[in-house]
């Protein structure tokens, strides 16, 4: 709980990075932990609705800097674990991609 605290305290100040919070309170950062905390950070930004790509990085970009590259990444392997449903539409002559949690995940998690 204590490091939870210390972490909104340096969200709040000059800090814009978890992962900077954690270099500065000297902890380091195992990259599987790495992975599951960016993978519940995109699941978070989507989980009042469905999102595109560049929305998620954009409604996440005042927590935490997020590449393109990276999110997609994230994306796929959220949809090939079932998390994510994905349909694609037209929107300004390109496709975008939708994304939305699954049925089954917002399941699981009311029951946690």
């Amino acid at each position: 709980e204590e490091i939870i605290h210390r972490v909104e305290f340096y969200l709040d100040s000059s800090y814009t990075s978890w992962y900077d919070v954690c270099r500065k309170e000297g902890y380091i950062v195992d990259i599987q932990l790495k992975r599951g905390l960016l993978d519940v950070c995109v699941l978070a930004s989507i989980k009042d609705g469905e999102s595109y790509g560049y929305k998620i990085i954009r409604d996440m970009k005042p927590y935490l800097e997020l590449s393109e590259s990276t999110l997609y990444t994230i994306l796929k392997r959220l949809e090939l674990a079932n998390m994510l449903t994905v349909r694609t539409v037209e929107h300004g002559g390109r496709l975008r991609k939708y994304y939305r949690i699954t049925r089954t995940l917002c399941a699981r998690l009311r029951q946690q």
